[in-house]
């Protein structure tokens, strides 16, 4: 059986009922709502068509931020609210692989099926690849000015630093292949205790990268407080205690005293409080939305990826 154009455009009557199942797909955990890369993610695995697929998902997003003036996460309102002739017309062409004007079934419950078998974090890597082609100039590779649109930082010092990590082969500029695995180590997660100390251990491999500036597999009390300062202003946070912060920090993960950080030793400590530490590329290259914004109470219990040490303690 084959579901035409013509027919598929009809759900525009009672869109309502599809627009919630639809947004189901989107909203695995059913948490009520899903950020707009999750969106780009899903819809990006429903179709494997090239550059025209890439300008759909473009107007997906475009037509959701237009329906959503408050800049948060999609609720299911929101996503109801989006559903209209032109978005069931541009949902159809992205499915409709071969520009047939019609769908097999079995057509259609194959794209739906590889949306399903995806975690929301597999969703933003989709999205973050889209990124990716969208800011390069070339196919294959970005350039640090073009690795700047994609990183959302204040700070030029964390995107450089992001930059250069990636950066494996030292060709100033960074490959697709070295972007993806780079930060796809990075969202990973699992309950396996053996997958998750491997995890975790990737993860505190990086952050110790980027605190260890001049690349000598060892962290200096100057790159502490440089890193921790950087980090304080990246925040919006006040540094006048940066240099009591950061020594106190540094004194404590510098178990053998010799005054410079391995990654043993910071392995050895920060392993014990890693669950606390925001280490996921969400937050540095996604856009960050208009949410409440959180006391100063709660900004000091939350570790953060650029503080590494609760100031509460």
């Amino acid at each position: 059986k084959e579901i035409k154009k013509k027919k598929f455009l009809k759900l525009n009557r009672d869109k309502h009922e599809f627009g919630v199942h639809f947004f189901r797909l989107f909203d695995g955990n059913d948490s009520g709502d899903v950020s707009l890369e999750e969106v780009a993610g899903g819809l990006n695995k429903l179709s494997n068509q090239g550059e025209a697929k890439a300008k759909t998902i473009k107007w997906f997003m475009d037509r959701f931020k237009k329906c959503n003036s408050s800049g948060e996460d999609i609720t299911e309102q929101v996503f109801l609210e989006s559903i209209n002739q032109e978005f069931l017309s541009r949902l159809f062409d992205l499915i409709d692989i071969d520009h047939s004007g019609s769908v097999s079934l079995v057509e259609f419950q194959r794209s739906v099926n590889r949306m399903l078998m995806m975690g929301s974090e597999e969703k933003v890597l989709l999205y973050l690849e889209n990124k990716f082609h969208e800011c390069s100039s070339d196919t294959d590779k970005i350039t640090f000015k073009e690795f700047s649109k994609v990183i959302h930082n204040k700070q030029e010092y964390f995107t450089r630093r992001m930059f250069e990590i990636c950066d494996r082969d030292n060709s100033q500029t960074i490959s697709l292949h070295e972007f993806t695995d780079t930060l796809g180590k990075l969202m990973r997660t699992s309950k396996n205790p053996e997958e998750k100390e491997k995890i975790d251990r990737d993860k505190l491999r990086f952050l110790f990268r980027v605190y260890d500036e001049d690349n000598n597999d060892e962290i200096s009390r100057e790159e502490m407080r440089k890193c921790m300062e950087m980090g304080l202003i990246e925040s919006n946070l006040d540094i006048s205690d940066v240099e009591t912060i950061s020594d106190t920090l540094f004194d404590t993960v510098d178990v053998d005293g010799n005054n410079s950080i391995s990654f043993s030793e910071f392995y050895m400590t920060m392993k014990m409080v890693i669950d606390n530490l925001e280490i996921n590329p969400k937050g540095w290259v996604l856009p960050s939305r208009s949410r409440q914004k959180p006391s100063a109470v709660e900004k000091r219990k939350k570790y953060r990826l650029r503080l590494c040490v609760d100031t509460t303690a």
